[in-house]
């Protein structure tokens, strides 16, 4: 089967956008590392910058500055990625309605990444509280000991 050079660009974004609205699991995030690694995604630009916030430990913004980029891709406006038309047997305003409900899905997705980042922010904080706690008893009781002596 012959297939054209840019034939694996709808595909490769629609894998990218529907790995940003998959529930987080372990595997789910080893994809995403393997897919940012693809040198193709450079030519996708939006849906780049899309796995790339959910590739690092860091507070995601909303609305996503790329969202006017993103909006009009058929996952978001309710278009079949075959034809770029409504799929058979649904009206305009039923693919528009699960557009929304995708962009929603995102919306969530983006902050439930964003409270898995703050989580290990205040648990890792929270750990090295306790260890400057434990850390000044040790002192405290060295130096009890020192001056006892």
């Amino acid at each position: 089967m012959h297939t054209s050079e840019g034939d694996w660009q709808k595909p490769l974004q629609r894998v990218m956008l529907f790995m940003a609205l998959a529930p987080h699991t372990n595997e789910l995030s080893d994809m995403i590392h393997r897919v940012a690694a693809d040198k193709r995604i450079e030519e996708l630009p939006a849906c780049q910058q899309l796995v790339k916030y959910f590739t690092q430990q860091e507070i995601v913004p909303w609305p996503l500055p790329e969202e006017a980029a993103l909006k009009p891709l058929a996952v978001f406006s309710g278009i079949s990625d075959t034809e770029e038309k409504a799929d058979e047997g649904e009206d305009a305003e039923t693919t528009a309605k699960r557009g929304d409900e995708w962009w929603a899905m995102l919306h969530r997705r983006v902050t439930e990444h964003s409270i898995r980042v703050v989580s290990k922010y205040v648990e890792e904080k929270g750990r090295d509280g306790k260890r400057r706690e434990e850390k000044g008893r040790e002192e405290k009781g060295r130096e009890e000991k020192r001056s006892g002596e």
